[in-house]
């Protein structure tokens, strides 16, 4: 694992912030976006899953109520 896997509630609303911005952006030009997630908030898609392709927020919620991420 290269990031956490525990955030806090700030935390988490950004992540999903991010990656639906991420989304929302395309392809072509979501990159700052992912390295703001691993830079910033050390978040890397890639601890949960083999692509960042398609990985969204209700991935992300996914991942909390299966308690591989957690949020206080």
């Amino acid at each position: 694992m290269n990031g956490k896997n525990h955030f806090t509630q700030e935390e988490a609303f950004e992540i999903k912030k991010y990656l639906q911005s991420a989304r929302e952006a395309g392809m072509g030009v979501q990159k700052p976006f992912i390295e703001y997630l691993r830079k910033e908030l050390r978040f890397f898609i890639t601890d949960f899953t083999v692509s960042r392709k398609r990985f969204t927020p209700e991935n992300f919620d996914a991942l909390v109520a299966e308690g591989k991420i957690t949020i206080s």
